[in-house]
């Protein structure tokens, strides 16, 4: 990203969320793109930490999206009481889960779209993959969609990483029943925030095998 289409990509975050960005972990990548990661820390409103790409967008996907767009970025949630600044694994865990999405679509040439899952080797962690999906904080569809220039446009995924057995249901029943059954647990999306975490047991009671 240029500094015109960083300085717009900023403020739209910044009003999605209704706060400032607080800090930007800068030039993240290990490879020839050059991709900042902003940290918006937990507000009333949305009382969890965030971090967001901010330059996987300048890598084209080999086809476009349903909504005609081939450029993403990425956003991961996680526990407000979390301070990756003080615990390297931590830190580690939430940057890999960030990045691995778009690892793959460099790497791979792929296409990824919400409930794709991409699979990984996270350490000291149970979990297996990350799964995308809508930020489901976002009132709509339209509100992840980010001008970045007159032809240049990106979606924003956020990040879900999964274990083996969440990964093997969604294999099973479908990634969206996944979501569904597992991640969605509030009354209403907005109230069921999903927040990433290194551990996490999932035991599919029976009647959810049906």
């Amino acid at each position: 990203m240029n500094l015109k289409e960083q300085d717009k990509f900023i403020k739209s975050i910044e009003t999605l969320f209704n706060q400032k960005c607080d800090y930007i972990f800068h030039d993240m990548a290990e490879d020839w793109l050059h991709i900042d990661v902003l940290y918006l820390g937990p507000t009333e409103e949305f009382p969890f930490n965030k971090l967001i790409t901010m330059g996987e967008s300048d890598f084209k996907m080999p086809k476009k999206n349903y909504l005609g767009i081939k450029r993403n970025e990425y956003m991961i949630f996680y526990d407000k009481n979390i301070d990756v600044l003080k615990n390297k694994d931590d830190f580690e865990f939430f940057m890999n889960a960030l990045f691995l999405p778009g690892i793959c679509v460099r790497d791979q040439n792929e296409f990824i779209e919400p409930y794709h899952e991409v699979t990984s080797d996270f350490e000291n962690s149970n979990m297996v993959s990350s799964l995308l999906i809508f930020p489901q904080v976002m009132k709509k569809t339209s509100e992840i969609v980010i001008k970045l220039g007159t032809f240049k446009k990106c979606m924003c995924l956020q990040v879900m990483p999964i274990n083996q057995v969440e990964s093997e249901y969604g294999d099973q029943y479908g990634r969206d029943k996944l979501v569904r059954d597992f991640l969605y647990k509030g009354k209403t999306l907005r109230d069921s925030v999903y927040l990433a975490e290194k551990y996490r047991n999932t035991i599919v009671p029976e009647e959810l095998k049906k």
